[in-house]
This record gives C-alpha cells, structure tokens and sequence, in this order.
C-alpha cells in the first residue's frame, strides 16, 4: 500500500484521521436516483469508493470518478490539477447531503445544484471549503485494476466503471475526411473513434480536443482500451456505450 503525505500536494483538500463510514452503496445510491428529476440529497448519505480518473492529460475536466465495489458516480469537484489533489486510487469518502445529481452519458454526477435557467442541473462545487465539505481525503492510496468487459457486457449499470476491452480494431473516426483521400491510417485521437470487436460489436471512445493526445495518431492494428464507460450519442445519431480514456497510454497494442 502508497501512503501518500501531505507535501506531496499543492492547494491540500483538508484530511481526516478517519474517514466517515458508507451508509449505502454507489450502487443503491444510483437505484434511489431519479434519471428525470433535478434531485437534490436531503439525507445524511455518505459514500466510499476509490478515485479511478485522472486530469493529468486533459480528457477530464474538474471532475473525478469514484468507484466502489458495486458501481461509480463522477464528482464536479471544481478546481485544477486534481491529480496531485486525487491522485488515481485515493481512498475517499464523499458525504453527499445537499447535493444536486443527474446522469450525464449514462454517469450519475452529483455537485452543486445549477441555477435554474441552465440546460442542466448540476454544477461544480463552489468552492474549496465545500469541496472539502464534500470529498473526505485519505491517505490510503492503492493501484487501480480496471475490470475486464466485453462490449456485449457494457449496461447502464457499468457507466462510470473503469474499464478494459481487448481485441479491438479501428473501423472509423471523425477526425479524418475520407472524402478528401484521408485514411485510417491518418486517424487521430480527437472527437469520436470506432472500434470494432471480433464479434462484430461496436465500442466508441470519445477523446476531448483539450486532451494533450489529441493530435496523435490512433495505433492501427489491434488494441486494448481502458476507459471509463459511457452511454452517448454518435454523432450520427445511433447510441453506443464509450469509452473515455484517461490518458494516451490506456490504448495498448497486441
């Protein structure tokens, strides 16, 4: 186990000798959670789980993933470089009274409630002290070990879960024109890319344009992607289950 200390972090969210006890789980907190309503938490609830995301590249932004053994919720925590403040594998607990949620791409999110003229219902936390209010740090920091998922296993239930699918193989992305002669071959990270299984099943992984890999090249040939799972809409209007990607190294070739 990495014990981590408090000199290793800049802007330090406030620690606790002892992390509040979960009273429920992620899982029964998404069952409870409305997907249509602008919920707000009035109860004394409290979660435990394991930071699973990371900002360092760029494809997050201000937000963490925290996942137990049951499911995952993402946190609008506000702020910048969250991970020396979160690092991967972080031990956390978030006591969540007085928080808006909603799904987001089949994510529960949960954060400030958003003003009521805004097309969503959740915002960041306002500010450092109801971060710290919220996001209980420890100092119990463990390696993360990504579940290993078919594309047919992906449900509603594993969005927001970090997740690793092998034998992948790029049939299409939106950053190339093949109208104008550009080929697979040229197919960069930014906007959408599609893989494909050998079972014929498609995945897509959504890559933030904001992301320091974003202007690299997709490797050809087959890969295993890690991510966090997703439920979005293509921009051709079909639904798939995706996968966002931490950073350029979650893309593994055989």
């Amino acid at each position: 186990m990495l014990m981590v200390g408090c000199s290793n972090y800049t802007d330090t969210p406030m620690l606790e000798p002892k992390l509040p006890a979960a009273n429920i789980t992620i899982e029964q907190l998404r069952n409870n959670t409305s997907t249509l309503e602008r919920d707000i938490i009035e109860e004394e609830i409290v979660v435990r789980g394991r930071v699973t995301s990371s900002d360092k590249s760029g494809n997050f932004y201000q937000t963490i993933i925290v996942e137990d053994n049951t499911a995952a919720l993402e946190v609008l925590v506000g702020g910048y470089s969250l991970e020396s403040q979160y690092p991967e594998g972080l031990l956390v607990a978030l006591r969540l009274k007085g928080c808006a949620t909603e799904y987001r791409h089949g994510v529960l999110c949960v954060g400030s409630k958003a003003e009521s003229f805004e097309s969503y219902s959740v915002d960041y936390l306002a500010s450092k002290e109801r971060r710290d209010e919220v996001v209980v740090r420890s100092l119990d920091v463990e390696p993360i070990t990504p579940a290993q998922r078919t594309i047919a296993e992906l449900e509603e239930s594993t969005c927001g879960r970090l997740t690793t699918i092998s034998s992948l193989d790029l049939i299409g992305s939106t950053s190339i024109d093949t109208l104008s002669g550009e080929s697979l071959d040229m197919a960069r990270w930014s906007g959408y890319s599609t893989f494909v299984d050998p079972n014929n099943d498609t995945l897509v992984v959504y890559t933030s344009e904001y992301a320091d890999y974003a202007e690299h090249t997709i490797p050809r040939g087959r890969v295993s992607l890690t991510g966090v799972v997703q439920h979005g809409k293509h921009p051709n209007n079909r639904e798939y289950y995706q996968l966002k990607m931490r950073y350029e190294k979650d893309a593994r070739t055989y």
